[in-house]
């Protein structure tokens, strides 16, 4: 892990003014669109894939190509911003696998939270559940619902509904979406073996890269997380102290939820330079192991092509041994129907 650790400060002793310039204004693009929640509520969801991510892939990229042209223009970002959208790269982050999770690790904690809050709160107020009931209500009956009288129901149970609100529903999304950029950060390695493999096969590039995280699984964990532990630090600081600070200014509950991933997502612009750099020196660290995965993949491709050429061979000798027997069987059938039709056939 040490020689990890120089290579990473080796990068960015060369790198430094490229990292940053690519690292914190990629991020503060990100934090931008990402903003566009505080106008439209959940907006992120949409263009977390469509921008945010092409946005990432772009920067590491072109931090990249530093080794190589020692330049960085806007166009080959932009040329590189739509890269992502081709194969092998459209699935370099596992967007859906890594929301999938996010999403689970909201539900458990919620759950588990929501048990605590309930509790606390009943001890406290006795409305909490009619709270509850009132805003079930009104939510099930579409015809009526908008955004100002759910917040006027909010505001009017305060104390029942937005305290339960920040106990049990706002922890729980802030470390779901923590998780969810955790994996997409982590996935980004994915990035350099798809560019360094010459191959034109999605599915063995895939393979490789799936062998090798499950048998390296618990070392390029550690890996990655002795470079990066700082930015998982960051992005809770920044989240959590931004939510904190919202309580002062806004009982919004959606505004809430935004500021807690904007919150985030800027203190991490400030990691995003040594992030760039750290991903390098860890596909230099695995570089290696990567060819000897795709080496052992196609070992078991060929092997398994072999083997079914060999099933294929028995195959098709089972069935020209069936069809002799049978043209065998018909033959002797039809002896027998001209042995029948010729009555003198066999006689002295």
């Amino acid at each position: 892990m040490s020689n990890l650790k120089q290579d990473a400060k080796q990068i960015y002793k060369q790198t430094w003014i490229e990292s940053w310039v690519i690292g914190f204004l990629s991020g503060l693009l990100i934090v931008g669109f990402v903003s566009l929640g505080f106008l439209l509520p959940g907006i992120g969801f949409l263009l977390t894939p469509l921008v945010c991510l092409p946005i990432l892939f772009s920067a590491q990229l072109s931090h990249m190509s530093i080794h190589y042209n020692g330049k960085i223009t806007f166009t080959n970002a932009l040329k590189q911003f739509f890269i992502y959208f081709t194969h092998p790269f459209n699935s370099s982050f596992s967007f859906f696998k890594s929301l999938l999770k996010a999403l689970l690790v909201f539900l458990a904690t919620e759950l588990f939270l929501s048990i605590f809050a309930s509790q606390i709160l009943y001890l406290f107020n006795t409305d909490l559940e009619d709270s509850v009931v009132i805003l079930e209500e009104y939510i099930s009956d579409l015809s009526t619902f908008s955004m100002d009288g759910f917040l006027e129901i909010l505001a009017l149970n305060d104390y029942a509904l937005l305290t339960y609100f920040k106990i049990a529903i706002l922890p729980a999304y802030i470390l779901a979406v923590a998780y969810f950029v955790y994996n997409i950060l982590r996935n980004a390695t994915n990035i350099f073996p798809r560019m360094n493999i010459q191959t034109d096969n999605i599915a063995f590039l895939k393979a490789v890269i799936n062998h090798e995280n499950r048998f390296n699984r618990r070392a390029m964990f550690k890996a990655w997380m002795s470079l990066n532990w700082p930015g998982i630090i960051l992005y809770f600081v920044g989240s959590i102290g931004a939510t904190v600070a919202s309580f002062f200014f806004t009982n919004n509950p959606f505004m809430y939820l935004t500021v807690s991933v904007v919150g985030g997502l800027l203190m991490l612009c400030f990691y995003l330079p040594f992030y760039l750099c750290n991903q390098e020196a860890l596909y230099n660290y695995f570089a290696p192991a990567y060819k000897v995965s795709a080496d052992k993949v196609s070992e078991m491709a060929k092997q398994a092509a072999l083997e079914n050429a060999r099933r294929a061979q028995e195959q098709k000798e089972y069935f020209d041994d069936l069809l002799k027997e049978m043209e065998k069987h018909q033959q002797n059938e039809s002896d027998d129907v001209d042995n029948e039709k010729d009555p003198d056939n066999g006689s002295t």
